[in-house]
């Protein structure tokens, strides 16, 4: 008898593996049901607070089906078959960037890899006017899609590389803003602005200015800001100071700009025959002095000039200098919010416009922004950032806030001593921030 209900109890009693497999199931279920129940109420509230009563408009709408497809359809879309709109990624390096272009274009990324991977797609993506975008592009015209241009944006990372995801990007349905040669997204967004005299936008633009400049915030920022004296530089009895910028050897930029190597030494040539009593400081790109890539004034001997060959932040340069020479750099949009005197030998986005020296000429360039107008197009218009801790999107100024604490945290970390104490001996990744750091030894 005692035997039977024992036996009958072992049978009634789950074994742990069972309890355990049940119990993981129950937790599944409930899991899905609170999460779709999130999800439900999550969208109730975002129409119930922006289309509320007597307010509710078509803008209201519009911000609603924006906002529950930013964080509600795009999860439900995986699991119920909702059509959201694909993006074809070619290339490898732009597929690492596939969380900042779903986020960006509202499209979600697929890879293209025939003959393995051949998903449906509503358009493609490729970088800018690179060799390794003419796949991408001849994959859109071939299925009659749309092609996004993609290309780091203005305030890009820490270190320069394909190691530092951006912080900003731009895409371009038209054209690309470094191309001269054709119209662009960017250049119809300048002339737009240019006519737009909203209050509120211009004191923004004015206080953006404000905050690159006194932040020392450029496109790369690893580089510490340096004194005259720690550049070597004697500031007594000067009457002029002009900076020669160098840029890397294959930037796309250069020949799309209306400009070729030749110009850098035409360039530096007539910066000397201008200004024959100034003193004349070349910089080097970051990525020359780094040895990733070479230079146009690499190895440059010349007792007149003094070569900037070593990582400075720029706008130490700047604010030290009466008048900029450039290429095509973007150095030269930032001596344009210091206003100072900027001379183009190319046809860089920001030359054109009326703010510039200009050696070359535009022709659909008609408009005449203000500097801020021309500063909202550029950074505010045609620029996305997203966070890289979220992986959402956001501002101007929290892209601006979270790479001065990357920085300040680089730095901290990196505890660097004065650049003549220090033998680079490589780079390592770190798990603390998103940023390639360096390791140094003094000697």
């Amino acid at each position: 008898m005692c035997n039977a209900a024992t036996g009958e109890a072992q049978r009634a009693t789950p074994s742990y593996p069972q309890a355990t497999a049940e119990m993981l199931r129950t937790r599944h279920t409930c899991g899905q049901m609170v999460r779709a129940e999130q999800k439900r109420l999550a969208g109730l509230s975002v129409i119930e607070e922006l289309c509320d009563g007597a307010n509710a408009d078509l803008t209201s709408f519009e911000r609603v089906t924006l906002l529950i497809g930013e964080s509600v359809l795009r999860d439900w879309g995986r699991s119920v078959d909702i059509e959201i709109p694909r993006i074809a990624i070619l290339s490898s390096g732009i597929w690492q960037l596939r969380d900042a272009i779903r986020e960006i274009t509202q499209m979600e990324p697929v890879r293209w890899m025939p003959p393995l991977r051949q998903p449906e797609f509503g358009c493609v993506a490729g970088w800018g006017l690179k060799r390794t975008a003419r796949r991408a592009r001849a994959l859109a015209n071939k299925s009659d899609v749309a092609f996004l241009a993609l290309e780091d944006g203005f305030i890009r990372s820490i270190h320069p590389g394909p190691d530092n995801l951006p912080v900003s990007l731009v895409v371009d349905r038209t054209g690309v803003h470094y191309d001269a040669t054709a119209a662009s997204d960017l250049e119809g967004l300048i002339a737009a602005s240019a006519a737009n005299t909203d209050a509120a936008r211009l004191k923004r633009a004015a206080k953006g200015l404000d905050l690159l400049r006194s932040s020392s915030i450029s496109k790369y920022n690893h580089a510490p800001r340096q004194s005259e004296r720690e550049l070597d530089l004697d500031s007594r009895g000067r009457h002029c100071r002009v900076l020669v910028v160098d840029q890397t050897r294959g930037d796309s930029s250069i020949a799309y700009g209306l400009a070729s190597p030749e110009t850098f030494n035409e360039m530096l040539r007539t910066a000397q025959a201008e200004n024959p009593s100034a003193e004349i400081l070349v910089k080097l790109h970051p990525e020359v002095v780094s040895g990733r890539k070479q230079g146009h004034f690499t190895g440059l001997k010349d007792a007149r000039l003094k070569l900037i060959d070593h990582d400075v932040n720029p706008w130490s340069l700047i604010e030290i200098v009466d008048k900029v020479y450039v290429v095509t750099s973007q150095l030269g949009f930032e001596a344009v919010m210091a206003r100072k005197h900027v001379v183009c030998f190319g046809a860089p986005f920001y030359a054109g416009w009326g703010l510039t020296d200009d050696r070359q000429t535009v022709e659909r360039r008609k408009a005449r922004p203000t500097l801020e107008q021309l500063f909202a197009a550029v950074y505010f218009d045609y620029s996305r950032y997203v966070s890289p801790d979220t992986k959402r999107e956001t501002t101007f100024e929290e892209a601006v806030a979270w790479i001065a604490s990357e920085r300040r945290r680089f730095w901290d970390a990196s505890a660097l001593p004065s650049p003549s104490q220090l033998v680079d001996v490589g780079a390592v990744r770190t798990r603390r921030f998103a940023c390639r750091t360096h390791r140094f030894i003094n000697i």
